[in-house]
């Protein structure tokens, strides 16, 4: 995920945790848990400790601020790191699990963690598409 990232590896950790943190405690506790599951067992006791979502003050702000505010870095560079994080996700963990990630977060969030369109937009789109 570092060189995804383009960071160093301890970097990396450190902001991978944190993002980790946040999705978890963005998602119900339902879709948390099976989010979960699909990590390294190493990191599940630290996120199923963490209290039961969503919490609805996690958004596109915060989770940029925090990045800015933690790395010493601008909103691009805090954009470009987050959508790298996803990336190293995307290699790394099923991708139907982080679908299911994706249509559980509102729209905003959606765009700062995936370039790729969730199959709910696709659907929400298309019903959108027919009702007019």
């Amino acid at each position: 995920m570092a060189d995804q990232m383009n960071v160093p590896k301890a970097t990396a950790e450190r902001i991978a945790f944190h993002l980790l943190k946040e999705i978890v405690q963005r998602l119900t506790s339902t879709g948390a848990a099976h989010f979960i599951a699909q990590l390294p067992s190493l990191l599940h006791e630290d996120f199923l400790n963490l209290p039961a979502g969503p919490n609805l003050n996690i958004n596109q702000e915060t989770i940029i601020e925090n990045i800015m505010k933690g790395y010493q870095v601008d909103q691009d560079a805090a954009e470009e790191i987050i959508r790298s994080f996803w990336v190293g996700l995307e290699i790394t963990l099923d991708p139907g699990i982080l679908n299911h990630v994706l249509v559980q977060m509102p729209h905003e969030l959606r765009q700062i963690f995936s370039t790729r369109i969730p199959v709910i937009d696709t659907i929400q789109m298309e019903f959108s598409y027919a009702l007019s």
